[in-house]
């Protein structure tokens, strides 16, 4: 199967590269393919994230908020297979916990903002647990986050950022920098 992918940013000579290696890949099995969500632009960064720490949202009603995450995304970018990884994130003020049960969809691209910088943005389905209450499940979340150079975070704010969105919870955070830990592109 051959896929045209066009975009208006991509010049012509990247664009017929593009189709020739979409054209040139083997099929992939039923079991394992993925659709590409409408936002999908590529795997032109990293196909492997890992990162965890802090940000602490100005909103009052986000504020501290911890997180952890790692993304395997080598076969679905050279494939369309399987993004392996997860995401937990704790929003403090609220006391409410997520956790990734599927990452569906991955891109990552260079850091127009930051020279050098890479990001990765990532989507997929996930449990919610309110202070004390059982798991709520078929929640979807998207993140973005980058890798801006090291230290990810040092003293005040950090060059790395995270922002993580969760359906029905009401605790998108926006893009922040990361006020303690790091980001890594692999």
């Amino acid at each position: 199967m051959c896929r045209h992918i066009t975009r208006s940013f991509v010049p012509g000579l990247a664009a017929a590269a593009l189709f020739a290696w979409g054209c040139d890949r083997p099929d992939t099995p039923a079991s394992l393919k993925v659709s590409r969500p409408s936002f999908w632009f590529g795997c032109y960064a990293a196909q492997k994230f890992t990162g965890g720490g802090r940000i602490d949202d100005p909103n009052p009603q986000v504020g501290k908020t911890t997180f952890g995450f790692n993304v395997h995304a080598k076969d679905f970018c050279a494939t369309d297979g399987q993004i392996k990884g997860q995401l937990q994130v704790v929003s403090h003020p609220t006391q409410t916990l997520v956790h990734s049960t599927s990452i569906r969809t991955f891109a990552s691209y260079a850091n127009p903002d930051f020279p050098g910088g890479q990001c990765a943005e990532f989507s997929g389905t996930a449990r919610v647990k309110g202070r004390n209450g059982s798991w709520d499940y078929n929640h979807t979340f998207s993140v973005k986050t980058c890798d801006n150079g090291e230290p990810g975070s040092s003293p005040g704010r950090g060059p790395d950022t995270f922002g993580v969105s969760v359906s029905g919870v009401g605790s998108t955070t926006g893009d922040q920098p990361l006020t303690g830990g790091n980001i890594q592109a692999h």
